[in-house]
This record gives structure tokens, sequence and C-alpha cells, in this order.
């Protein structure tokens, strides 16, 4: 019996080194608060098409909202979003004898919540989604706008303890189908405020080899490593400020 005892003993010890190694080698375990969101607004213009002053309006000024850095400020203040479910639809097969089994019979993308913090006093994360909202219709006349006038991509990634990319998916056709609620209250004293979005879209597909810097301009690589270096910064600043 004390054989057997040291012999599962051995074994457990060996175990639990197996999964500490697992742990600690280049990979790691993957953490929730380790992601990155790069977000993609349409690339077509309203004013291409002679649109009305409306959609020519809400176009450009979500054009400036990009040059002025407000995009790379959105992305990088997605303080929560999840990698999406994809729900295979199925029906039972009758026609056969004996237990019955399910096929597929079609494929569900549901809608992706994401919440932004950290905005800035004048509001313009929030006129970024707003005006990417406003390429979808035209409120004089409620006509909507082309689809491919206000759909873009949505792009997220696992990082690793290196803050290496490893794992990624991207939204295809997404666009910000709800520009939430702002909660506004005089008893919440330094509380920083939150903006939640929720994205839909038509599906979703992986990106391979995360591990790597795709081969980009000199300036989205820049772009790539100031996002981290402020993403951590960020993740230090507590929910509550206090004031100075």
């Amino acid at each position: 019996m004390a054989r057997v005892g040291r012999e599962l003993e051995g074994f457990a010890f060996g175990l639990i080194n197996e999964l500490l190694g697992l742990v600690h080698d280049e990979n790691g375990v993957a953490r929730p608060n380790r992601f990155e969101v790069v977000i993609f607004p349409p690339t077509s213009s309203a004013q291409t098409r002679n649109a009305s002053s409306y959609d020519n309006l809400s176009a450009t000024l979500l054009g400036d909202l990009v040059k002025d850095g407000t995009l790379r400020s959105v992305a990088i203040k997605c303080t929560s979003i999840s990698f999406p479910a994809k729900t295979l639809q199925v029906s039972q097969d009758t026609n056969i004898y004996g237990p019955v089994r399910e096929i597929v019979n079609g494929i569900e993308f549901g809608d992706l919540q994401a919440n932004f913090t950290m905005l800035r006093s004048d509001m313009k994360e929030k006129k970024y989604f707003e005006a990417w909202q406003g390429l979808t219709f035209n409120p004089a006349s409620w006509s909507v706008g082309y689809y491919d006038d206000y759909v873009g991509s949505v792009e997220i990634y696992q990082l690793d303890e290196k803050n290496r990319r490893k794992y990624g998916i991207k939204l295809i056709e997404a666009f910000p189908k709800i520009v939430g609620d702002m909660a506004l209250d005089m008893q919440t004293g330094n509380t920083v405020s939150s903006l939640p979005i929720t994205f839909s879209y038509r599906y979703w597909e992986p990106l391979e080899g995360q591990s790597q810097i795709p081969n980009r301009i000199l300036g989205d690589i820049a772009d790539l490593v100031g996002n981290t270096v402020e993403r951590k910064i960020l993740s230090k600043i507590p929910k509550v400020l206090s004031r100075l």
C-alpha cells in the first residue's frame, strides 16, 4: 500500500508540474483582461453618390473624427467586449427509426455588446458612433441609406502576457445598432461615464496568424504599439477618480 501511495503522490506532483509548465510557457493562459479591439468604419462614402445633405454631413463628420484620432481613442477605451457566439440552427430528423437525431439547417449570429469608458467631456467618442449611425437613414425623409455605405468591421484579439496577438476574430459587415443610454446622476460624485454600444453584424470569421505582426505600413504598426501602451496606462486608472 505504501508503494501505491508513493506512486500516486509522484503522479500527482507530476501532474501539478505539468499544469504549472502550461501556465508559465510562452503562451500562458488566456486572461479576459488582455485584449485589443480595432474598429474599421465604413470605407465607402455617401458623398460619392450625390446623397442628401444630411448624409453628406454625417459622412464628413465621421471622416473628420477618424482623421483627428477619435477612432483610435474609441478603440483603446473599450473596457469590455466578448468573442461572439456561433449558433447552429437544427431540426429533428424524424425520417429514421430509433432515437431522433438533430441535423443542421442553418447558422445564426447574434448582436455583440461592448462598453466604452474614460470618455472625453466633449463626447467625441459618442459623436463618432452617432455619425456612423447617421449614415443609415435621413431623419428629414426617414429614407434608409445604402447598406454598403454604413457597414464596416470590428476585429477582436486575445493578447498574451507580452501583448502579442494570439487569437482573433473579425465581425463582417458590422455597424453600431444601438448607441446606449448614458446615465447622468448628481449623486455619483466622480464616477467616470461609460457608453454601451451594441454592434450588429452579418457573421464573424477567425483571423489567422495572430502571433505575428501583420505586414502593415509603418503608421499602422506605430498605432498598434501606441494602443498597447495606452491600454496599459488606462488599465491602471480606477473607475472612480479622486479630485486633485
